[in-house]
């Protein structure tokens, strides 16, 4: 039986050798201060070229709470998304990109919501990380979403 207020952190990684340790390391930091009665991380290799899957296989062994997925060719994120979702095991799901874009404070500040909401949306801070192009677009989709919508948001991924 999943325990009520457990949570599955799903980590998307597509040749993030350089990332990858940290933004789960991330996970873990945000893990133990909101300390869940329950956890899992999965980490999805999306069909990465470099040592992404070495690194996530590694991260298995040293701690039996992180399951590793590996893709055998490539699919975009919403693929990989959904699979995420369906090997979730816990009562809660959430997305951490295994790039480490996102910090592991944000992280904490949303799981502390647990078992408090139904839909906890996060949003990216550090929009720098994206291209000029992207952020340009998002910019303006998010307008759009709030005057046609009369909506409040501040950003949404594209």
């Amino acid at each position: 039986m999943t325990a009520k207020n457990s949570i599955s952190v799903f980590v998307p990684a597509y040749n993030e050798e350089e990332n990858l340790k940290q933004a789960v390391e991330g996970v873990l930091e945000a893990i133990r201060k909101v300390n869940p009665p329950d956890y899992e991380i999965i980490i999805l290799n999306a069909f990465s070229s470099d040592k992404t899957g070495e690194i996530a296989d590694s991260l298995s062994e040293e701690n039996k709470k992180i399951k590793v997925i590996h893709k055998k060719r490539s699919h975009r994120l919403g693929a990989n998304y959904m699979e995420g979702v369906r090997q979730a095991s816990m009562a809660y799901f959430v997305l951490f990109p295994g790039d480490n874009e996102n910090s592991s404070e944000s992280l904490a500040k949303s799981l502390e919501y647990i078992g408090k909401a139904d839909i906890i949306a996060s949003y990216t801070l550090n929009t720098q990380v994206r291209s000029l192009h992207r952020r340009i677009v998002s910019r303006l989709f998010v307008y759009l979403l709030n005057f046609l919508f009369n909506l409040k948001l501040k950003y949404t991924v594209l």
